[in-house]
């Protein structure tokens, strides 16, 4: 639920800011940037995880979203490597968005440059797509490393109910042992 609200505060808290300062929400909506950020950081985890681990992402995202998982729905190895994975995968894709979104600003300034000449609203464009491209770089950047803190966090909460579960059911193991070990002691010789 934490996740979820969070995503939208930031997304609300941008726009009331746009709108504050007189900008127009539809200028900071230019697909081309996006396309290169997300785009470029989906080909780069491609690249790095394979499809598999792209094809995985939708389920990491709703871990993301859940709450802690229970260690009755599935092996507890299996949900550490979930929150493992995602919490890598997430990070990396942070680090792919920003260099996405570098690439992003560098193909717009070149536009800039390449029409410097022409008419102006060409150089505004061209700027806006530059500046445009690496503030989508940045923000998917905040939105998947804050997604792999909250994995990482999750893990961090499952490992301490793992050893908690783990502490309780050696005490049990020791005060069974002592139990039996007394009964032993206790019974009469049999002879």
């Amino acid at each position: 639920m934490g996740t979820a609200l969070g995503i939208v505060l930031a997304v609300v808290a941008w726009a009331i800011a746009v709108v504050i300062e007189g900008g127009d929400l539809s200028s900071y909506l230019l697909p081309s940037p996006l396309l290169l950020v997300v785009g470029g950081a989906l080909a780069a985890l491609l690249i790095g995880y394979g499809a598999s681990g792209v094809a995985a992402l939708p389920g990491l995202f709703g871990l993301a979203l859940r709450g802690p998982a229970s260690a009755s729905s599935v092996s507890s190895g299996e949900v550490a490597r979930r929150y493992g994975l995602g919490q890598h995968m997430f990070r990396d894709a942070g680090n792919f968005a920003l260099m996405s979104g570098v690439v992003a600003t560098l193909l717009g300034i070149v536009i800039v440059l390449a029409n410097w000449g022409g008419a102006p609203g060409h150089i505004g464009h061209g700027l806006a797509l530059s500046l445009i491209g690496f503030l989508y770089g940045l923000v998917v950047a905040i939105f998947c490393y804050a997604l792999s803190a909250n994995l990482r966090h999750k893990r961090e909460q499952f490992d301490g109910t793992l050893r908690a579960l783990a502490d309780v059911a050696e005490r049990e193991r020791e005060h069974l042992s002592e139990r039996l070990q007394d009964r032993l002691v206790a019974a009469p010789a049999i002879g």
